[in-house]
């Protein structure tokens, strides 16, 4: 017999305790992830643009020329 993964997103709190209920309930096995932390790459990523500015890497673009910056 063949699983399917499912992911669930409750919209609150209470959601979750009874969905956590449920699958302990139910023997269910599961893994929680908490979403208030960023992924690495994404955190390295912010703190290498973060040096860049510092160090006045940045470009500056006349907002009337917007479009064609962007090549649109």
């Amino acid at each position: 017999m063949s699983t399917n993964t499912l992911i669930a997103y409750p919209k609150s709190h209470e959601q979750e305790i009874a969905l956590r209920s449920f699958m302990q309930s139910q023997n269910i096995e599961f893994e929680e992830e908490d979403s208030k932390e960023y992924e690495p790459e994404f955190v390295a990523k912010i703190l290498e643009s973060e040096a860049e500015v510092k160090a006045g890497k940045t470009v500056r673009v006349d907002p009337d020329n917007f479009k064609s910056f962007l090549g649109l």
